[in-house]
């Protein structure tokens, strides 16, 4: 199979990906194609990003050439700005699509403007409010701990509890890639292997044929199980998909016509690459193409049975914290510390608060360093293990009976390819005085019997950017898509960056009870065929950059999830003590 078979090609390519996935910058296929003929691709890159003063979301072919031509022109001692050449037009057209592609990618939730921003920004403020746009210093000593006032008469209910967790998937201490060619066809051999499983257990795929037998003969009437390498329009509004196996390839149809029902178009545009389906189809009197008449996904079966925590508790999750930036929204998070030790509230509120027994961080933690260009200048704290010790020191005003899950993301500490193992000794010894609890990213727990998938969500930007009408900013829909495909990031070579493991661990072979993501700095909750969703808050203000590009996220909400009822929740803590109480879909 080509996608089995050609990771020795895919090699080079995947280094020039990784390069740009630092700056969580997405990169046009022809780009890559050009700079991997390039002698030392990520060093000219590297000059045309400095050239071009901001990371783009989206960088295409012609805008890398324009930059480089740029760049070759002041070199040379050309001054272009002040004979410009004329406009035929296409300038327009790019700079339309670049903002296009920004726009579609605005949940994006770094900060890497020019100065220029910045003083835009001043432009529009009168004196008046000048110290409004000027980042306050911390509100805190950050070498104390928060002071609580924990109240004599609370007895919280988690404090009868004692805690009861298992990591039941998590590639901590199982990473065994070395990133060898070997280590390539393993890995997507293993990832066919477990979606094959999975799709096996559908009757309608039970007897499944191999892509070969299909190809070179069997009946008329077939069914078979492939990677999706190709799905593309044609002229006439037909797809064209192509499947593939370890046995060979198929082409297939899904014909636009009247016989076919439209929800199997919508269904065939869903369809991401390197996506592992089913397909039942007919062939062609000539044997050479397959007529699709469904598409099977692994999906989440229907009637699962869904596991309840015996005792009163409940979980609260606390993704990008992003302590270290200037925009940490250190007095809410204050508030939520508070909160947990019961000292603020009114009485339900703080019986909620009492049967919390874990609290989750789902990644970025810490702001990080040198996560995008000119990061420093908009530090608080400038040593990442510094960022660790005094995230450190807020949890430890935590009450005792409260256990804490800590996971990290693409600003942390461990290596950015996915799957990401738990910290190392350097960061957890920073932890120390909080009762924590390290696992990968992502990782499947169980809670009290509750299981919960907890992945913090890079790849909500890849299915994003892949998929018609799915946006950042809108999560759940993505989340959606995951469960139906049984994956989390299936979209191999874009901007999540994936470890070639020996096993998939992006797969989602266990059905969770919760499915929980952060990453793109919004809160929502609703359910999947008995699979809880939810998107985790921020507690990081707006960035410039976001103020830029119009997109506003969702601060200082603190996610809760019933371990009996299986009923998702919600604090807001976005108006310091003015709290509010309401429950989202379950």
């Amino acid at each position: 199979m080509t996608a089995l078979m050609g990771a020795e090609a895919a090699v080079d390519r995947v280094q020039i990906v990784r390069f740009f996935g630092r700056f969580d910058c997405l990169i046009e296929p022809a780009l890559v194609d050009h700079l991997s003929a390039l002698e030392n691709p990520e060093e000219r890159a590297e000059a045309v990003l400095q050239e071009m003063g901001e990371v783009p979301f989206y960088l295409t072919l012609a805008a890398f050439r324009e930059a480089a031509e740029r760049l070759e022109r002041r070199r040379s001692g050309d001054h272009p700005d002040e004979a410009a050449p004329a406009d035929d037009g296409t300038s327009h057209e790019l700079e339309a699509a670049r903002k296009a592609a920004l726009a579609k990618m605005l949940s994006l939730v770094y900060d890497p403007h020019s100065k220029q921003v910045d003083d835009e920004a001043e432009d529009d403020t009168d004196e008046g409010d000048e110290a409004a746009t000027k980042r306050a210093p911390w509100e805190v000593d950050p070498d104390a701990p928060i002071v609580v006032n924990r109240p004599s008469t609370w007895r919280p209910v988690a404090a009868d509890y004692a805690p009861d967790i298992k990591v039941l998937q998590d590639v901590t201490g199982n990473s065994t890639c070395e990133g060898t060619t070997d280590d390539f066809h393993r890995y997507f051999k293993a990832r066919f292997h477990q979606m094959e499983r999975l799709l096996k257990k559908r009757r309608e795929l039970a007897n499944a044929l191999p892509v070969e037998k299909v190809s070179t003969g069997g009946p008329r009437e077939v069914a078979m199980i492939g990677m999706v390498t190709e799905n593309r329009l044609t002229p006439n509004g037909h797809r064209i998909l192509q499947l593939e196996d370890e046995t060979g390839m198929a082409p297939l149809l899904v014909a636009n016509n009247e016989r076919t029902d439209p929800q199997l178009m919508v269904a065939a545009g869903l369809l991401v690459p390197d996506e592992v389906i089913g397909v039942i189809g007919r062939k062609t009197a000539k044997g050479d193409l397959v007529i699709v008449e469904d598409i099977i996904r692994p999906d989440i079966p229907f009637n699962t049975e869904r596991r309840h925590a015996e005792v009163p508790l409940a979980a609260a999750f606390l993704s990008d914290i992003h302590v270290g930036s200037d925009l940490f929204l250190e007095k809410n998070f204050h508030q939520v510390i508070k909160w947990l030790n019961g000292e603020t509230g009114n009485s339900r509120e703080r019986e909620m608060a009492g049967r919390i027994k874990y609290l989750v961080l789902p990644g970025d933690m810490v702001d990080g360093i040198g996560i995008y260009p000119g990061q420093d200048k908009h530090l608080k704290v400038g040593d990442i293990y510094d960022q660790y010790s005094y995230l450190s020191r807020l949890l430890e005003s935590l009450p005792d009976h409260l256990e804490v899950i800590v996971q990290p993301g693409n600003h942390d500490a461990v290596r950015p390819i996915e799957p990401q193992p738990a910290f190392d000794k350097d960061v957890t010894e920073k932890f120390d005085p909080v009762n924590a609890t390290f696992i990968g990213n992502p990782a499947v727990l169980s809670l009290d019997g509750v299981r919960v998938l907890s992945y913090h969500g890079c790849s909500l930007m890849d299915f994003a950017t892949a998929v018609q009408g799915l946006e950042h900013h809108d999560p759940l829909p993505i989340m959606e898509e995951m469960l139906k495909c049984r994956h989390m990031a299936p979209i191999y070579g874009q901007s999540t960056p994936l470890a070639p493991e020996h096993k998939d661990y992006m797969v989602i072979e266990t059905i969770p009870e919760l499915f929980v993501t952060g990453h793109v700095h919004t809160f929502d909750t609703r359910e999947y065929r008995g699979v809880q969703m939810m998107n985790c808050s921020t507690w990081q203000a707006q960035t410039d950059y976001q103020k830029m590009l119009n997109f506003k996220p969702d601060p200082c909400r603190l996610p809760i999830f019933d371990l009996k009822h299986l009923k998702a929740t919600h604090m807001d803590f976005t108006m310091g003590m003015d709290f509010s109480f309401g429950a989202g879909e379950a």
